[in-house]
């Protein structure tokens, strides 16, 4: 995966081969679901799409397409709120392959937990009303197209001094949202979608 990234990096500053990775590697990984304690093939599966389509566009020379890809892969990493990220899981099975335990997840941390929820008190009236704006705009909106907005704005409000500090924020946000159906007047959240919720007389 380490070998993936770096190949990837260079295609983003310019080269123009296709990215080589092993062809046997979920046997590898199957390998080592014997031994390891999670679950990492949708990750992996993931990036592994990644690549496929940055190679799919080198093969045609559709070069703008293949930066974008490459940004949305690095923006993907950057906000993610699974329990582990690409280059998490690379050492994971690293460890692995060396005898050594696997790192926790980064939400099991107390600390991040602690965080997740002061930023929750914090905020939530202030992340609801700026939705609820949004929403009286431009009607019904899903949360993955003014995500990168919100979490900008916790970070703003909130000094995260932490190195998963966007994770942290967009995990915030999550929660804030999925609380609405209980404790919002305002908004609804349902299946990713952001809507008014129909006022009673």
């Amino acid at each position: 995966m380490g070998v993936i990234d770096d190949q990837i990096s260079s295609v983003n500053k310019g080269q123009r081969e296709k990215i080589f990775y092993p062809s046997k590697w979920l046997d590898y990984y199957y390998d080592v679901t014997f031994i390891t304690k999670n679950e990492y093939l949708r990750i992996i599966l993931k990036e592994i799409n990644y690549v496929e389509k940055i190679n799919a566009n080198i093969d045609i020379g559709n070069y703008d397409e293949v930066k974008k890809i490459i940004k949305k892969r690095s923006r993907d990493i950057l906000y993610s709120i699974e329990d582990w990220n690409i280059f998490e899981i690379k050492s994971n099975l690293s460890c692995i392959k060396l005898g050594l335990k696997e790192a926790e997840a980064w939400k099991n941390n107390k600390e991040i937990l602690d965080i997740i929820n002061e930023i929750k008190s914090k905020l939530s009236r202030k992340i609801e009303k700026r939705i609820h704006d949004h929403v009286i705009k431009n009607g019904s909106t899903n949360l993955k197209d003014i995500k990168i907005y919100l979490v900008d704005f916790i970070m703003d409000e909130v000094e995260i001094e932490q190195i998963f500090n966007h994770r942290i924020a967009t995990e915030a946000l999550l929660e804030i949202c999925i609380d609405f159906k209980e404790n919002s007047k305002l908004i609804n959240f349902v299946w990713g979608e952001l809507s008014l919720k129909k006022q009673t007389q």
